[in-house]
C-alpha cells in the first residue's frame, strides 16, 4: 500500500500557517507548516508509504507519526493499492471573464434603446444573466424607465431582475409598477424593510465583516476564482452618467459606456483587466495568509479604495500571529513574504 494525498485536497501556504482543503467535502483544516512538508514530501514522491515517511523525518518522527494518523483518520491522505492511478484536481484557473450581474442606476434620462444595446452585447460576450436596477430618484419617468429596461432585460434573456434599494428612496411605493417582472430586492444591513413587498423576497446584504469561520470557502470555484483574481469580481455597475465601475460599492472608475463599443473596450482595458485579475497572492496581507484561496472577502473592501493591493479593512485574522480577533486588524506587518 503507498500512501498519497487525497485528490481533492490542495493546501495554502501562509506566514506563520497552512491550510487544507477539501474540494469536494469543503472543509478547510488549519495546520503548522511542519505538517505541510510531510504533504509536499508525499506529493512530490512517486511512490510512498508510512513507513516510508516516518523514516524520512525519523529526527521527528513521534510528530509526524501524530500528523499521519491525524490526516489519515480524517482523509486527508490515504492509503492505496500501488496500482491506483490517480490525478490531483487542477485548480489552475480559467482566464474566461463572466459578468454575472449588471448592476444599473436608472434615471428620466435613461434610454432604452442604449440599455437594449449594453445589455444584448453583456449577454452575448459576457454570459451576464441578472439584471439589478437602482433607481436614482422616484419621479415617474425614472419609474416608468425602469419598468421598460427590466421588460427588455427579461426578453433579452435575463434570468434573474432585482432591485438594490437606494438608500435615500423611503417611499417604497416608488416600486410598485415593475414588482411583477421581479424576482427580489436587495436591502442594506442596516435597512429597515419587511421580508417580502408585493410577493417579492427581500434579501438583506449581510454586514461585511470577516470573522473566524465566515466568508470562506473550500470548492474549485472559490480557489480558482481567487487564484486568477476574479471572485466577486464577477459583476459590472454603469449609472447614470454611464461611468462603469465594478460595483455600486466600489467606485473605481473604469471609463464610460457610451454604446457597446465602448463598453467593450473599456471592459478589455488594462485598468480594468487589473481589477477583474487582482489575485490575492497580490493583496497586502491576503499574499501571506493562509487563507486567501478560500476566502470570499470582496476586492472592494480595500483600505486605499484607490491601490488595488490595498489590505481589507473587514478582516479580523493576522496572518503574522495566526490569530483571529474581535475586531478588523489593519496594521498586519504586510510587507513580511511569506
Amino acid at each position: 500500500m503507498r500512501m498519497i494525498n487525497n485528490p481533492a485536497v490542495t493546501w495554502c501556504k501562509g506566514y506563520k500557517n497552512a491550510l487544507l482543503m477539501h474540494l469536494h467535502d469543503e472543509k478547510v483544516q488549519s495546520v503548522p507548516q511542519s505538517v505541510l512538508e510531510v504533504i509536499e514530501y508525499i506529493a512530490d514522491s512517486q511512490s510512498t508509504n508510512y513507513q516510508d515517511v516516518l523514516i524520512r523525518f525519523s529526527e521527528h518522527a513521534d510528530v509526524v507519526k501524530g500528523y499521519l494518523d491525524f490526516l489519515l483518520q480524517k482523509k486527508w491522505l490515504l492509503e492505496v493499492p500501488d496500482f491506483v492511478e490517480y490525478q490531483p484536481i487542477s485548480i489552475k484557473p480559467s482566464a474566461i471573464l463572466k459578468i454575472r450581474n449588471f448592476y444599473l442606476e436608472v434615471c428620466d434620462s435613461t434610454s432604452l434603446d442604449w440599455f437594449e444595446d449594453i445589455a444584448r452585447w453583456l449577454r452575448k460576450h459576457r454570459a451576464t444573466h441578472s439584471l439589478i436596477v437602482r433607481l436614482y430618484d422616484e419621479s415617474e419617468k425614472t419609474q416608468s424607465n425602469a419598468s421598460n429596461i427590466i421588460k427588455c432585460a427579461r426578453h433579452l434573456g435575463y434570468n434573474q431582475c432585482g432591485i438594490l434599494f437606494s438608500q435615500h428612496i423611503e417611499n417604497k411605493n416608488a416600486y410598485d409598477g415593475m414588482s411583477d417582472n421581479l424576482d427580489f430586492f436587495l436591502a442594506q444591513q442596516n435597512d429597515a424593510h419587511k421580508t417580502h413587498i408585493h410577493g417579492v423576497e427581500v434579501i438583506k446584504l449581510t454586514k461585511d465583516i470577516v470573522h473566524k469561520g465566515s466568508h470562506l470557502q473550500s470548492n474549485l470555484y472559490s480557489c480558482r476564482h481567487n487564484k486568477l483574481g476574479t471572485y466577486r469580481a464577477d459583476n459590472i455597475f454603469i449609472d447614470k452618467n454611464k461611468a462603469i465601475y465594478p460595483h455600486p460599492f466600489d467606485l473605481y472608475f473604469f471609463g464610460k459606456a457610451n454604446n457597446s463599443s465602448y463598453l467593450s473596450q473599456v471592459i478589455d482595458s488594462p485598468k480594468a483587466h487589473s481589477y477583474f485579475f487582482m489575485s490575492k497572492d497580490k493583496i497586502d496581507k491576503c499574499r501571506i495568509c493562509e487563507y486567501r484561496l478560500s476566502c470570499t472577502n470582496s476586492l472592494w473592501n480595500r483600505q486605499d479604495k484607490h491601490i488595488l493591493s490595498s489590505a481589507p479593512n473587514n478582516c479580523t485574522y493576522d496572518p503574522v500571529q495566526g490569530l483571529w480577533h474581535d475586531m478588523p486588524v489593519t496594521n498586519t506587518a504586510c510587507n513580511l513574504e511569506a
